[in-house]
């Protein structure tokens, strides 16, 4: 797989993650109604991946 390839998929879970853990409470994802520890952990690391992501896909322009 090419890094530059991985990058997008790390940004791209990373923003699913965020946006499920966000949006969990409207669309009737979870038992709870407030804004559980699940969803704090999503918001937390949704942007970690992010992060990654634009670092390895940053890498790649680098090494050519």
């Amino acid at each position: 797989m090419h890094i530059k390839t991985l990058g997008n998929i790390l940004i791209a879970v990373g923003i699913l993650i965020l946006l499920a853990s966000v949006l969990a409470d409207g669309i009737g994802f979870g038992g709870d109604p407030d804004f559980g520890p699940g969803q704090v952990t999503g918001v937390i690391f949704g942007p970690v991946f992010c992060v990654i992501g634009f670092y390895v896909k940053g890498q790649s322009d680098q090494g050519t």
